[in-house]
């Protein structure tokens, strides 16, 4: 089921990947406690991994073989990689909710009609069992630890936020649609949000924080291509 969508979608869970590994990696020296640095690097690590496990089926498809190189600089990232995270608070919203974004999109394709897909989203689901484990802990340190603790990762939240959600692209989406479309993933673009939307309810719930809206998001600055924000 080789369709260009597929291609698409490889390339853009991969280079997020790699990116979000590297900007694990720079806090693996930096973290508030060893066992924190200890949890980066080991993240950093799985991430890396992920991105080199998907990017060989990338030379199925002959007009973005090239891509398949592992040392090939990553293009299609989220804005919100471009730059090292400022602060812990940064890191920990980035792992609590984007890593978790990403980790939504690759369990819709365990059951994928494009075969190779699946032995890899299951073992990266399980792995990211861990990460998800790792952002809620920190998320509920610091959203229930009130006054500046609190503000900084609810600032650090809402700056996120919307290209998180913009991650899984509008309702009418082409390349999410054309694969739902094709069988290669389980579930439309709007479905993907709202069961992402739903975790996030629950998990900041729990943190003592607030969900953000997702009523509003920037279309208008929307890259479709790169799935980033301009």
């Amino acid at each position: 089921m080789s369709i260009p969508e597929t291609a698409d979608l490889i390339l853009v869970l991969a280079d997020n990947k790699h990116q979000l590994g590297l900007r694990y990696a720079e806090w693996a020296t930096g973290a508030p406690t060893l066992e924190a640095a200890t949890a980066a690097a080991a993240m950093a690590q799985a991430e890396l991994g992920h991105a080199r496990a998907l990017l060989p089926l990338l030379r199925e498809f002959p007009a973005v073989a090239q891509a398949a190189d592992e040392e090939r600089p990553p293009t299609r990232f989220a804005a919100l990689l471009d730059a090292p995270f400022a602060t812990w608070a940064e890191f920990v919203a980035a792992n609590a909710l984007f890593d978790s974004a990403l980790t939504t999109i690759v369990a819709a394709l365990v059951e994928s009609g494009y075969a190779p897909f699946r032995g890899r989203a299951k073992k990266i689901v399980e792995e990211e069992r861990y990460h998800t484990a790792h952002g809620a802990g920190w998320l509920r340190r610091l959203g229930q630890a009130g006054g500046a603790p609190h503000m900084v990762i609810e600032e650090a939240i809402a700056r996120i936020w919307p290209e998180t959600l913009c991650l899984f692209g509008p309702d009418d989406d082409p390349t999410i649609g054309a694969l739902h479309y094709a069988g290669v993933i389980a579930v439309s673009p709007g479905e993907l949000r709202e069961r992402f939307v739903a975790q996030m309810h629950d998990l900041l719930t729990r943190a003592n924080l607030e969900l953000p809206s997702a009523d509003t998001l920037p279309w208008n600055r929307w890259d479709a291509l790169r799935r980033r924000l301009t």
